[in-house]
């Protein structure tokens, strides 16, 4: 594996080398110093994420256990034991990978394919990046216990910026806030990818304590959908927006970037539906 500190990285699947004998390569690679920026711009409602139960609730099956989906917006969204941004919830955001792919030929005719990933080194965890703040750290992404116990599950780290979409004191009778703003992150110049990924929010105190979870932990909790699921195209206005291909991301946009430039690519909901 290859890593550069300006977040390419590649690996060599096969090298033939001799013993006792020096091994000289020429491996091509992008230019580093060739950037631009992306500004990520949020303007989803949260309107359309009321109701949304937050959390992977786990369910017997046999020996082990299954993550439950959350019900689809045409289904009665009733989930009682799970918090909703009407109950539970300080934060709700949504996720994005931002990447790039560059591939090049190599002196024996085979090709070296070199991955970008939005690099964030000062945290060793999964970080993020809210419209209103710089990035900060979270300790884990968590599922009540179903029957006992608890179920942690971490992402890979480094590669997901989290775009704000409501940042408010939960009280039953409070008002939605949206939150504004933009996220901009330095990228390589040329073809650069964004993949929505999923929904997270974070949990209020109350929620932390009725689980036995340690106070003062930022505990973000998922949205698990099935694969057909109609709450991407509900939440999401995905014009000018790719199918994936991939089940853990709901769509992919890729745009140009030349050196020096800012693109700006804007998330928001459907309007006027």
């Amino acid at each position: 594996m290859i890593n550069e500190p300006s977040g390419w990285r590649a690996s060599l699947r096969r090298v033939t080398i001799e013993f006792g004998q020096p091994l000289e390569m020429r491996i091509p690679a992008p230019d580093p110093t060739l950037t631009g920026s992306i500004r990520l711009r949020c303007e989803l409602s949260a309107e359309r994420l009321r109701g949304l139960p937050f959390g992977l609730p786990q369910q017997r099956a046999g020996s082990g256990y299954f993550v439950a989906y959350a019900p689809e917006p045409s289904e009665r969204l009733d989930r009682g034991d799970l918090p909703t941004i009407d109950h539970g919830l300080t934060v709700a955001a949504a996720t994005a990978r931002v990447y790039a792919e560059r591939s090049f030929k190599l002196p024996d005719d085979s090709r070296i394919e070199w991955t970008w990933l939005t690099p964030l080194p000062d945290y060793r965890v999964t970080t993020a990046a809210t419209v209103t703040s710089r990035p900060t750290s979270h300790d884990e992404r968590w599922a009540p216990p179903r029957p006992n116990g608890a179920y942690y599950g971490s992402s890979e780290a480094n590669e997901y910026v989290r775009v704000l979409v409501e940042n408010r004191r939960v009280a039953p009778t409070a008002e939605v806030n949206l939150g504004t703003g933009t996220v901009e992150l330095a990228v390589p110049a040329g073809q650069v990818g964004v993949t929505l990924r999923q929904l997270e929010a974070m949990a209020d105190e109350g929620v932390v304590a009725a689980f036995g979870m340690p106070a003062r932990r930022s505990v973000w909790l998922l949205a698990s959908f099935r694969p057909d699921s109609e709450w991407p195209e509900y939440i999401f206005d995905l014009r000018g927006w790719e199918p994936s291909a991939n089940s853990n991301t709901y769509a992919v946009k890729k745009v140009s970037v030349d050196p020096g430039e800012t693109v700006e690519v804007v998330i928001r909901s459907p309007q006027g539906e």
